[in-house]
C-alpha cells in the first residue's frame, strides 16, 4: 500500500510537472466537431487547446487571452468573414508567433499563397495525429530557432556597436594587416595621424610601407616583427619613425597584437597606434550569425585588451560588466572581484556627484562625453588621478543599456604639470622680484611681458606697440631690424619723464626656440642716478687734471729755479771743490726732474718704464759735462715697468755713477764710453753699469770707502733690498741686482 501511494504521488508530481510545461495552442477552426475531435487528440498528445470557430474569434482570443498562446492551427475556409489567411496575417502584424495551416485544401496555388504569410508548415486535415503533432514540434522547433538566430543577430550588432565605438573614440589610431602583410583596415584616427586616404593606405604591402619608415629604425623594426611572428609571440611594442604624407617624419609607438589559429598559423595583426583621439573600424562580415558573432567578439576582446588605455564597461545600475587587465591594474582588483562591484566605491562623494551631471547632461543628451579629469581609489586605499570619456550604448530601440570608459592614469602628466607650474610660478616671481625691470614682445613687437618696474620706468606695453610710447619709438626704430637678426644689442637710452631727463641701459635679445626666433626680450636697467654720478666724477677728474698740471708746473719751475740757482752757485766758485759738489747737486736735481717729468707724462703718475727713463736721465746727466762730445753712450734697456719707490733711488744711483765717470774715468783721454743694460727674469731686475775709463783704485770698496758717494750709494741700494758688486778688470763696470 505504501508503494502504491508513493507512486500515486509521483505521478501526479510528474503530471504537475507536464501541465506547467504544457503548450497552448488556438485552433481557428468553423466546423464544431473537427475543433472537438483535433482539441482531443491535441490533449492526448500533452498540449492545451483554445478552440476559435472564425478568424475575427481568433484575433479576439490573441488579443484578450490572459494565458499565452504558443501556436496556432489556423483552418482557410472559416465560413462567413474573414477566412484563415487574412485572420492569419492580422494575427502576426502584432504577435511574433508560430502559425500551421490545417486545411483540407491541397491545390498548389493555395499551398503556395499561405507560405507567403508564414513558413512554419501546411498540413492537410484527415491526416494522421502523428504527421499533426510531428508539424507542430517541428514548428515549435523552426520558431526556436528563429528566436535565437534574432537574438544572435541582436547580440552581434550589439558586439559591433562595442567595437564601433571604441574604435572612434579610443585616443588610438588601428590598422589592420591580413595574414599576407596587406592592409585591409584603417580607421581615420590613424589616416588622420599620417596625412593619407584610404584609398592611398588600403591594400598597402609591407614592401610598400618600409620606405615610409626612417633609413635608421626600419631594419629594427621589420627585423622584431618577423622574430615576434616566428616564435608566436602574441604582443609587440616598438616605436619609430614614419614619414608623413607632407613628407617630414614623425614619432610613432605601436603595440602589435598577433592573431594565430589554433595550428599556430599566422592570421594577421592589429595595431594600435599611440596619441590617437579618435577610431573606427569596418564592420567584420561573417557568412554565419554564430561564426560573426563569435568573430566580432574575439576582435572586440583583441582590441579591448590591447588597448594602452583602461577600459571599464558599467550598466546603467554603475554595477561594472567588464574591464581589461590595465584598468584592474590601475585599480589593484581582479577580474572577477570588479565584475558586478558598483563603480562609484572607486571615487569620493563629490566626484560621483559629477559623473551624475555628465550622464545627464552629456551621454543622454549626445551619446558620449568630453575629456574630463576625477580621482580614483585603488584597493589599497591609495589615490590616482584620471582622464576619462565615456560613451553610451543603446539597444535597438534606442534604450540605454550601458556605459563604458577608457581611462587614462595621468598621475606623471600631472606631476609634470604641478613641477611646470612650479616652475612657472618661480619665473614668475624671480621676473617681478628683479631689481630691474623686464618685459618681452613678439615678433610683432607686441607687449606680452612685463614687470611692475618695467611699468614704472616705460609704462604698460601689454598689447601696445613701440609706438604707443613716442619717447621710447625711437629706440625701436634703429633697433628692430638688428635684434630680428639675432644681434644682442646693449643701448643706453635718454628720455624725459615728468620734466625729467633720464637715463636707460637696455639690453635686448632675441629668444630661440629651434633656431627660429619667436619673441624678444629686454632688460631695462634706470641708470639715471648713475649717469649723474658719471658726470660728476669727470668733471672732479678734470679739476684734478687741471690742479696736477698746475702743481707740475709749479713744481717743476721750483725745481728749475733750484737747478739755476745750483748752476748759477757753481759758475761763479773759484774753489774746485766747492765747484764740484755743486755740479753734483745740480746734476742730482736734473735726475729727479727728469723722474718727475717721466711719471707726470705716464698714465697713472706712479710708474714709469725703465726703456723711457734711463736713456732720457743719463742725457740731461751727461750734458752738465764738458766733455760730453767725445763721451758716446750706449743703452741697452728692456721694457720694465717700475713704481716710484724703487725708481727714484735708481736714478740717483745712475746719476752717482755718471757723475763719477765723467769726472775721473776719462781724464787725459779725447774719447769714452758708458755702457748701461738693463734686463729682467721672473721678478729679478739687472742693471748693468760699465765705462772704459781708468778704473778705480784697488783700494776703494763699498765695504771701507768713506766716500759721500759710495756711501750715498750703498744707502740706496739697502733702499731697494737689491745688491752690487763692482768688476775692474776693463775700466769700472756696476752690477745691480734687486727685485721688481
Amino acid at each position: 500500500m505504501i508503494k502504491i501511494a508513493v507512486y500515486c504521488r509521483f505521478k501526479k508530481d510528474i503530471q504537475k510537472t507536464m501541465n506547467e510545461n504544457k503548450k497552448t495552442i488556438l485552433l481557428v477552426e468553423d466546423e464544431p466537431i473537427l475543433g472537438m475531435i483535433t482539441k482531443k487528440q491535441l490533449e492526448e498528445e500533452g498540449y492545451s487547446v483554445v478552440i476559435a470557430i472564425n478568424g475575427e474569434k481568433a484575433i479576439e482570443v490573441m488579443c484578450a487571452e490572459k494565458a499565452p498562446i504558443d501556436l496556432i492551427l489556423m483552418d482557410i475556409n472559416l465560413g462567413k468573414g474573414m477566412d484563415g489567411t487574412e485572420a492569419a496575417q492580422e494575427i502576426l502584424k502584432n504577435h511574433d508567433i508560430p502559425l500551421l495551416f490545417l486545411s483540407s485544401h491541397t491545390e498548389k496555388d493555395i499551398v503556395e499563397s499561405t507560405e507567403k504569410i508564414t513558413n512554419y508548415g501546411y498540413v492537410v486535415k484527415n491526416s494522421s495525429i502523428t504527421v499533426l503533432d510531428a508539424s507542430i514540434k517541428m514548428a515549435f522547433k523552426l520558431f526556436t530557432a528563429k528566436k535565437t538566430a534574432i537574438e544572435k543577430e541582436l547580440a552581434l550588432v550589439r558586439s559591433e556597436e562595442k567595437y564601433r565605438l571604441i574604435s572612434e573614440n579610443t585616443s588610438d589610431g588601428i590598422v589592420h594587416f591580413s595574414a599576407e602583410g596587406i592592409i585591409d583596415y584603417v580607421s581615420p584616427s590613424y589616416l588622420q595621424q599620417l596625412g593619407y586616404s584610404e584609398q592611398e593606405e588600403l591594400g598597402k604591402k609591407y614592401a610598400s610601407i618600409a620606405p615610409e619608415i626612417h633609413p635608421e629604425d626600419r631594419d629594427i623594426l621589420f627585423s622584431s616583427i618577423h622574430n615576434a611572428i616566428e616564435h608566436k609571440k602574441n604582443k609587440l611594442t616598438y616605436s619609430y619613425r614614419v614619414k608623413h604624407a607632407r613628407g617630414h617624419y614623425i614619432w610613432r609607438e605601436d603595440h602589435s597584437s598577433f592573431v594565430y589559429d589554433a595550428s599556430g598559423r599566422y592570421l594577421g595583426a592589429y595595431v594600435t597606434c599611440r596619441d590617437i583621439t579618435e577610431r573606427t573600424n569596418d564592420a567584420m562580415v561573417s557568412k554565419t550569425a554564430e561564426a560573426a558573432l563569435i568573430e566580432s567578439e574575439k576582435k572586440y576582446r583583441t582590441l579591448h585588451e590591447s588597448l594602452m588605455d583602461a577600459y571599464v564597461s558599467i550598466d546603467m545600475n554603475g554595477m561594472i560588466i567588464e574591464t581589461n587587465m590595465l584598468f584592474q591594474k590601475l585599480l589593484g582588483f581582479s577580474e572577477e572581484e570588479l565584475r558586478g562591484m558598483d563603480n562609484s566605491k572607486f571615487s569620493l562623494p563629490e566626484w560621483n556627484e559629477y559623473e551624475r551631471t555628465v550622464v545627464l547632461k552629456q551621454l543622454l543628451k549626445y551619446g558620449y562625453s568630453d575629456v574630463y579629469q576625477k580621482e580614483y581609489i585603488r584597493k589599497d586605499g591609495t589615490k590616482f588621478p584620471a582622464e576619462l570619456r565615456v560613451s553610451m550604448l543603446r539597444d535597438s530601440t534606442g534604450k540605454p543599456v550601458q556605459m563604458w570608459a577608457t581611462v587614462r592614469d595621468i598621475t606623471e602628466r600631472k606631476q609634470k604639470e604641478d613641477e611646470l607650474q612650479k616652475n612657472e610660478n618661480m619665473l614668475k616671481a624671480i621676473i617681478e622680484n628683479a631689481p630691474f625691470a623686464i618685459w618681452g614682445r613678439d615678433v610683432n613687437f607686441i607687449g606680452i611681458l612685463e614687470n611692475t618696474r618695467s611699468i614704472k620706468s616705460i609704462g604698460s606695453i601689454i598689447g601696445k606697440v613701440p609706438q604707443d610710447n613716442p619717447s621710447y619709438a625711437d629706440l625701436w626704430e634703429k633697433n628692430n631690424s638688428r635684434v630680428l637678426n639675432g644681434e644682442l644689442i646693449f643701448e643706453e637710452h635718454f628720455y624725459e619723464k615728468d620734466r625729467q631727463k633720464q637715463c636707460l641701459l637696455q639690453i635686448i635679445f632675441p629668444i630661440f626656440v629651434h633656431n627660429a626666433i619667436i619673441a624678444i626680450a629686454g632688460f631695462n636697467l634706470d641708470i639715471t642716478d648713475r649717469k649723474i654720478t658719471e658726470e660728476k666724477i669727470k668733471n672732479l677728474i678734470i679739476e684734478k687734471e687741471l690742479i696736477l698740471k698746475e702743481t707740475h708746473h709749479r713744481i717743476k719751475n721750483n725745481m728749475n729755479i733750484i737747478s739755476a740757482l745750483l748752476k748759477l752757485q757753481s759758475d761763479t766758485q773759484t774753489n774746485p771743490e766747492t765747484t764740484s759738489i755743486l755740479q753734483d747737486a745740480f746734476s742730482r736735481v736734473q735726475g729727479m726732474m727728469v723722474l718727475y717729468d717721466k711719471l707726470y707724462q705716464s698714465e697713472n703718475h706712479q710708474q714709469v718704464s725703465l726703456k723711457e727713463y734711463v736713456p732720457s736721465l743719463v742725457h740731461e746727466i751727461v750734458q752738465i759735462f764738458p766733455q760730453k762730445e767725445f763721451v758716446k753712450i750706449k743703452t741697452h734697456i728692456e721694457d720694465i715697468t717700475l713704481g716710484e719707490r724703487i725708481l727714484s733711488p735708481l736714478g740717483i744711483i745712475i746719476n752717482e755713477l755718471i757723475t763719477n765717470s765723467m769726472k775721473y774715468a776719462f781724464r787725459g783721454r779725447s774719447d769714452g764710453l758708458i755702457t748701461i743694460h738693463a734686463s729682467a727674469k721672473e721678478n729679478l731686475v739687472t742693471l748693468t753699469y760699465q765705462d772704459d775709463g781708468v778704473g778705480m783704485p784697488e783700494s776703494i770698496s763699498f765695504e771701507n770707502s768713506t766716500g759721500f758717494g759710495i756711501l750715498l750709494i750703498k744707502g740706496l741700494i739697502t733702499q731697494i733690498h737689491g745688491s752690487i758688486r763692482i768688476d775692474q778688470k776693463s775700466g769700472t763696470k756696476f752690477v745691480i741686482e734687486f727685485e721688481e
